[in-house]
């Protein structure tokens, strides 16, 4: 495995899209561990959690981009997304 940050974040988005979250999962982590305050592997890592049907992680892991990254592209895009979904989904009366 390589220890390059853009090599890992890059090798974890294409097992996601392939289908293989785990191992997406253990690159992106991976890279995040290399470069903590970098945003591709946070946005990789919130596409892994959507898939999952956990979406307010998918939401924290976004934000965390964000902080370090405050006009990342993808971030933006991605939480813009999911907050609309959220909000379409959540019930007229909110949580009871």
């Amino acid at each position: 495995m390589s220890d390059d940050y853009d090599v890992l974040w890059r090798d974890a988005a294409k097992h996601g899209r392939a289908g293989r979250l785990d191992e997406a999962e253990s690159l992106a982590r991976h890279a995040l561990a290399r470069s903590p305050t970098r945003p591709e592997a946070f946005v990789v890592l919130a596409a892994i959690a959507e898939c999952r049907n956990r979406t307010d992680e998918a939401q924290e892991y976004l934000r965390a981009a964000l902080v370090f990254a405050p006009t990342h592209p993808p971030a933006h895009a991605s939480l813009a997304r999911l907050t609309r979904l959220g909000a379409a989904r959540a019930p007229l009366w909110g949580d009871e």
